[in-house]
């Protein structure tokens, strides 16, 4: 088994370091942000982060990467990119490695444990997000960790779930699953004893009131851990960047709760919609093998995640991250438990699963290459100063463009046509440009379109320039 779960983890890094070099552009805002954040450190990039941003992980985990390769003489922005993500390819695999090793002590079947990695390993977002400096991998590989350890070592385990909020904030919700773990650390049958427990090493033979005792004073350990990491991580570190302690924190809190527009386009989901597009981060066939393993310790980092998120204004489904390694294992429970009465329809259920969830890799070839390749051809021009484009993030921003050309953002739709514009460049999806009036502005301002970038399925960008 050892020798199956390190194939998959070597295949996994193969995959994803192709994906890196195939798919360079990027996917939402925030990989710009936090490699932004990490040129600035590492290469004295004129960037200012956002100040609802906790600047640990892009500064302790992405610039120093960037520092040695550059100290390496590498240059090329794109190279410096692809290297960024290693760091997160390395933890890909570090989670799937827990992944295995919690549902082996969770469910004491090496197959179902097996199944669980597999399950982890092709899921599309863990595997997709995995390849770029997505800050959520790290979570996930803190929060699994944490549930691994968290009946050895609470005060580390709460530590990690810690390092998870500094990662992202809403990470936090993970902390509820990992005390309850301990809390109402009860085996089903599915489960079984651990092994110490087993040997007679374990608390279970001692009486009900110690039992409760331990629990408590192992609570209380996550509880200080937890706090101890967010103080330095987020406290301390907020201190030194943002001259006051906690201080993006409360900036993040105070635009989701009380002026929750600043997100995407699309600022408003129903509290069901991870439920409605289910199907897109959850395989159907997987919901028998989910009710089997219902009573699982798993399945409380599930739901309540779920719940959480469902709560919260707006949703993304890479903000499930951190829930996907958990929905293996609650899966691959299942599976042991259906395969002692249903071999052959458990089989069949996690083979068919492992497509399904795979196909969803098909959204990442609509990331914004055609965007990055328009960069790097302005930015090689000499004559360009100035570039006005839809999405700036999509393009880079000024990993590409640099501090010696000006950037600004005419939306997209590109509204910001209408009003003045005089940059020397300018650049628009393709799909903009089904409108004749939008065509008209451009003649008239005296643009022309100069070159296609195309990708597909990705946006193409037409770059138009004077005459």
């Amino acid at each position: 088994m050892r020798k199956a779960v390190a194939a998959i983890i070597a295949t996994v890094a193969i995959v994803q370091l192709w994906l890196a070099h195939r798919y360079f552009g990027f996917m939402t805002g925030d990989d710009v942000e936090v490699l932004s954040e990490a040129f600035r450190r590492a290469r004295g990039l004129d960037f200012h982060p956002w100040d609802i941003r906790n600047l640990f992980v892009p500064d302790v985990v992405v610039a120093p990467v960037v520092w040695i390769a550059s100290r390496l003489g590498i240059s090329d922005t794109r190279t410096l990119i692809l290297a960024s993500a290693l760091p997160f390819i390395a933890l890909t695999a570090i989670t799937t490695l827990l992944v295995y090793r919690l549902a082996l002590r969770w469910c004491e079947d090496e197959r179902a444990a097996l199944v669980a990695a597999l399950l982890f390993a092709t899921h599309w977002i863990p595997l997709g997000f995995g390849s770029t400096v997505y800050s959520r991998t790290l979570a996930a590989t803190c929060v699994v960790g944490a549930a691994l350890i968290v009946e050895r070592w609470p005060f580390v385990s709460g530590a990690l779930v810690g390092l998870a909020f500094a990662d992202r904030f809403s990470e936090i919700v993970f902390l509820a699953p990992v005390i309850l773990t301990v809390i109402l650390s009860r085996r089903s049958a599915v489960e079984g004893p651990p092994a110490h427990v087993r040997e007679g090493r374990g608390s279970f033979d001692r009486p009900p009131a110690l039992r409760v005792l331990r629990r408590l004073r192992m609570t209380a350990w996550i509880l200080f851990g937890c706090l101890v990491s967010i103080s330095l991580t987020v406290g301390v570190y907020d201190w030194l960047t943002w001259g006051a302690p906690f201080s993006s924190f409360i900036k993040f809190a105070h635009l989701t709760l009380v002026a929750p527009d600043f997100a995407s386009r699309v600022k408003y989901q129903a509290p069901w919609w991870y439920v409605a597009n289910l199907v897109r981060w959850c395989s159907p066939l997987l919901l028998p093998l989910l009710w089997y393993a219902r009573r699982s310790r798993a399945i409380w980092f599930v739901i309540i995640p779920l719940l959480a998120f469902s709560a919260v204004r707006h949703k993304e489904l890479r903000y499930l991250q951190v829930m996907i390694p958990f929905l293996a294992i609650a899966a691959a429970i299942g599976f042991a438990s259906m395969e002692r009465r249903h071999r052959r329809i458990a089989i069949a259920l996690v083979a068919i699963s492992l497509v399904w969830d795979l196909h969803g890799m098909r959204y990442f070839a609509r990331k914004s290459e055609p965007a990055v390749e328009a960069a790097e051809w302005l930015a090689a021009n000499p004559r360009v100063h100035s570039v006005a484009v839809s999405q700036l993030w999509a393009y880079g921003d000024k990993l590409y463009f640099g501090d010696r050309i000006g950037q600004s953002d005419v939306g997209t739709p590109p509204e910001g046509l209408k009003g003045s514009v005089s940059a020397d460049a300018i650049a628009l999806y393709e799909t903009d440009l089904d409108m004749p009036e939008r065509l008209a502005r451009l003649r008239a301002l005296g643009y022309a379109p100069v070159r296609t970038f195309r990708d597909d399925p990705a946006r193409a960008v037409v770059v138009f320039m004077k005459k």
